[in-house]
């Protein structure tokens, strides 16, 4: 399948800004495992660290121009990028005495990612890459996506974005009201449902691909809908089950706004602090960040005596923190990057990691 759509030359350039802010996402979702997500309300809410990844997704897959090899080339770049990480601390879960649901039939759902399929196995082993099985369920539909999406200009941008949040919240009411079984599964990890964010981000970039230098009049309106779900998000977070998955749709403004924002000052030269090389190579390892991070949490919140991490003190989560981040520099560097550049479609050489659509 070949998708061509016409994109802007300023669609080509790096996009440093969203590679800095990758970071402070997988460093919230980190923190949120590490101090007391019950006890520290920042922290409460680092799951929408998530959320930001799928919109973001979406976003520079759309802004990238990804697909423009063919679908075959993009499904080989995207397996190469995402896969090796995920089958070495898969076999690194393994061995540690921590995985749940640990079984042949689960460890298979894990090696095809397809364990955010069903409620057995989406917290199994190294659980936290259910969301890379979203993330390959995203990619599998992307070129049609693409292909649909890029057809739709202007208001019906906006509003196929808003639409697809609406039915969100629908199905989540759904859900509730209907008695099944397993609903923070359905409303938060399946893939089907998650679809509506990544799908928000290729929205979001083909929206500013069309609108090319024309000013953004209304883009003020995605501030102040981002506020206004903040609000709601703060009232929500007492409610578990329902209130994650709102949560997680009451953020995508704020999201939309964060990218739009970062996008538009970094075309303009702004945000120099935000470009900083120290920031964007911390940005580029935040895959590794999110994949490996539950595997050093466990084992030093298991020798300090702890019965589970995410209730650190705070010296001991501070040096916690600080080795995952150093665990992610030698996953990224040693097994992640170089995997990534013997794996890739030969048609197009690995490119700068600012430009390409990293899940973490």
């Amino acid at each position: 399948m070949q998708v061509t759509t016409t994109l802007r030359p300023a669609t080509r350039t790096r996009l440093d800004t969203l590679t800095s802010l990758r970071f402070f996402a997988a460093l919230y979702v980190v923190l949120h495992h590490t101090f007391g997500p019950d006890d520290i309300p920042l922290l409460h809410f680092g799951y929408l660290g998530v959320t930001f990844f799928f919109v973001l997704s979406g976003f520079v897959l759309t802004w990238s121009n990804s697909t423009r090899d063919g679908a075959v080339a993009f499904y080989r770049n995207r397996w190469a990028r995402v896969w090796p990480l995920q089958i070495v601390t898969l076999i690194i879960a393994a061995l540690l005495p921590y995985a749940k649901n640990d079984n042949l039939v689960t460890f298979m759902q894990n090696v095809t990612l397809t364990q955010a399929w069903t409620h057995e196995a989406v917290r199994s082993f190294n659980w936290v890459s259910w969301s890379i099985s979203n993330e390959a369920f995203f990619y599998l539909l992307f070129p049609i996506a693409l292909a649909v999406i890029a057809r739709l200009h202007g208001p019906t941008l906006v509003m196929t974005g808003v639409a697809t949040a609406m039915a969100q919240v629908v199905f989540v009411g759904l859900v509730q009201r209907s008695g099944i079984e397993h609903v923070l599964f359905l409303t938060y990890d399946f893939p089907a449902y998650r679809l509506g964010e990544f799908i928000i981000g290729i929205c979001l970039a083909r929206w500013m691909q069309t609108r090319g230098d024309q000013p953004d009049r209304g883009a003020h309106m995605f501030w102040v809908l981002a506020l206004f779900c903040t609000a709601a998000i703060l009232a929500l977070g007492e409610y578990e089950d329902q209130g994650r998955a709102l949560t997680s749709v009451a953020i995508l403004p704020g999201a939309v706004a964060l990218i739009h924002w970062a996008v538009t000052l970094e075309k303009n030269g702004g945000l120099e602090w935000l470009r900083a090389r120290p920031l964007v190579k911390l940005g580029e390892w935040s895959f590794a960040l999110y994949l490996v991070h539950m595997l050093v949490l466990r084992p030093i919140a298991a020798a300090i005596g702890l019965e589970r991490a995410a209730y650190f003190p705070v010296a001991w989560g501070i040096v916690a923190v600080v080795l995952c981040v150093a665990a992610s520099a030698l996953a990224s560097e040693l097994v992640e990057k170089p995997l990534e550049r013997v794996l890739r479609s030969p048609r197009r050489p690995i490119e700068p990691r600012a430009v390409t659509a990293d899940p973490m």
